[in-house]
This record gives C-alpha cells, sequence and structure tokens, in this order.
C-alpha cells in the first residue's frame, strides 16, 4: 500500500485528468454516472488516510474470520470512486 502522499496526490491528478477531465481543484466532474470532486491536496490526503483506514479493518475482519460488514464494503467502494482508484487496493476486481 503505497505511504507517498505527494507521489499519491500526483498520481490521483494524473488519473482524475485522464479519466474525468482536466478540470480545478473544487470542481466536478463526471465518472461512472456520478459527480465526483477534484479534491485539493489536504483533501485527497484526508480522504486517502480514510480508505486505508477502511482497507485495515477490512483485513482485520478476514484475519480474525469475523463476518464482513456489508457497510464496510459500500464505504470502500464509495471511496474508490471519490479518489477515482481503478483497480481497488483491498476487494476483488468486479468489473465494474
Amino acid at each position: 500500500m503505497p505511504t507517498d502522499s505527494s507521489h499519491e496526490f500526483s498520481t490521483y491528478v494524473a488519473r482524475f485528468c485522464r479519466l474525468i477531465g482536466e478540470l480545478q481543484a473544487g470542481q466536478y466532474g463526471r465518472h461512472r454516472g456520478r459527480l465526483i470532486l477534484r479534491l485539493h491536496e489536504d483533501q485527497f490526503d484526508d480522504r486517502m488516510g480514510h480508505y486505508q483506514e477502511l482497507g485495515r479493518r477490512l483485513q482485520a475482519t478476514i484475519e480474525t474470520g469475523d463476518t464482513i460488514d456489508e457497510l464496510l464494503i459500500v464505504e470502500l467502494r464509495a471511496a474508490e470512486t471519490e479518489l477515482v482508484i481503478e483497480t481497488s487496493w483491498f476487494l476483488p476486481n468486479t468489473g465494474r
């Protein structure tokens, strides 16, 4: 799981521009039928940290053999959409 914040933000910006368009931070674009906000770097850092925490919770659930909470999966997918993540870091590829 990458941890270099400025590199991750640069990758996010490139991905956002490629998939959604050349927008300024704070503007919205359409992706997969949803409006997606182009994040400022501090917003990105907060949301990426939240995404990674959700992933840690999922991994801990799997390791302990607990039942996976569907809300956790929904939150992970929502975070991936918001961060324009093409391939989940934590969930199997479902062809979305």
